[in-house]
């Protein structure tokens, strides 16, 4: 009867965290831009206005602006005119 006891007075096992993916394995051999800096954060926005664009959002807009974060300076960020993911018709 005390192993019935010790077994229902033990805490549950923790449930096991969801790895997430590594990033570099599962693109391996493909660039990851550094999207911080204004090239590859222009091309960001022409791409992401192109992707609308493309599925009939004319109105979609995509823009770069200048960002100062704290300990790494000035870098480079995509704004939009979207609203809860999707931009205005």
């Amino acid at each position: 009867m005390s192993d019935v006891l010790e077994q229902e007075s033990a805490p549950p096992p923790k449930p096991k965290r969801a790895r997430s993916p590594d990033l570099r394995q599962r693109n391996e051999g493909t660039r990851i831009p550094d999207t911080l800096t204004r090239a590859d954060a222009e091309q960001l926005a022409e791409r992401l206005n192109a992707y609308w664009h493309g599925h009939g959002y004319p109105a979609a807009r995509h823009w770069v602006e200048t960002a100062n974060i704290a300990g790494r300076g000035d870098v480079f960020v995509v704004r939009s005119n979207l609203v809860d993911g999707v931009p205005p018709r």
